[in-house]
């Protein structure tokens, strides 16, 4: 309630309820206050002709500077050459995750460089992440490559501590591409079947989806792995 302009929410003396009743005109205001592509639970696309979208999220600063925008809704990521496990500002776009299930995808049209990669990504900070990646192999073909960083869990939650946790790549693979898979766009695919279980695929044109490696715990981008108070968030990056 408002009194005198201000919000009251409880009076002196009062115990913060763990239930609260909500009145039906209440719901039936929440229900009508939607705004088109900002549901956190179908947010729509992540970008459009006009730019990012309004909930589009990036890692300490602006990509205006790497990012622009043509007539069909096709976006053109710059490879800013920022490592994803650096405290600089990689190029990359992202949106909340806010379902323990959801399903993710972008079509993709790079030719990798030595050292250049670019693709799908689910992302916590700088040491907890996990991508599914075109790049070049060491025999210099192109490769997805899936890969996850993360910490040492621990029982307390790191954004109590005063320290960073150590990370490393603790999961890493490789699938060659070859034929139309190396040079046509690729469809790729970020799928949480449940909590812990994210399923990573790729298409060529309109073919079937293949999985690329073997589900990977979506508890690694979890605030009692990671700390910090930002959660998990989903999208492209291009290095």
């Amino acid at each position: 309630s408002w009194k005198d302009g201000q919000p009251v929410i409880l009076h002196a003396g009062e115990s913060v309820p763990l239930v609260v009743d909500v009145p039906a005109e209440l719901l039936k205001l929440a229900k009508a206050n939607k705004i088109k592509g900002f549901d956190g639970y179908a947010p729509g696309p992540l970008w459009s002709a006009e730019g990012l979208a309004p909930f589009a999220l990036t890692v300490r600063g602006s990509q205006e500077a790497n990012t622009s925008f043509a007539p069909d809704g096709t976006m053109r990521l710059k490879c800013a050459g920022v490592p994803l496990d650096s405290l600089g500002r990689p190029s990359a776009v992202f949106e909340r995750i806010t379902s323990a299930t959801f399903r993710a995808e972008t079509v993709m049209e790079f030719e990798p460089v030595l050292g250049s990669e670019a693709g799908l990504i689910c992302w916590h900070d700088d040491d907890h992440y996990m991508k599914l990646s075109k790049t070049l192999g060491a025999d210099g073909k192109p490769v997805l490559r899936l890969e996850k960083r993360d910490s040492k869990r621990n029982s307390e939650l790191y954004c109590l501590l005063f320290h960073r946790p150590e990370s490393s790549i603790d999961y890493s693979i490789d699938v060659p591409l070859e034929g139309e898979a190396a040079s046509e766009p690729l469809t790729l695919r970020v799928e949480a079947v449940d909590a812990t279980h994210y399923v990573f695929s790729y298409a060529v044109g309109k073919g079937p989806f293949v999985a690329v490696g073997e589900p990977l715990d979506g508890v690694a981008l979890s605030t009692m792995t990671c700390g910090g108070f930002q959660g998990a968030m989903v999208g492209v990056f291009a290095l």
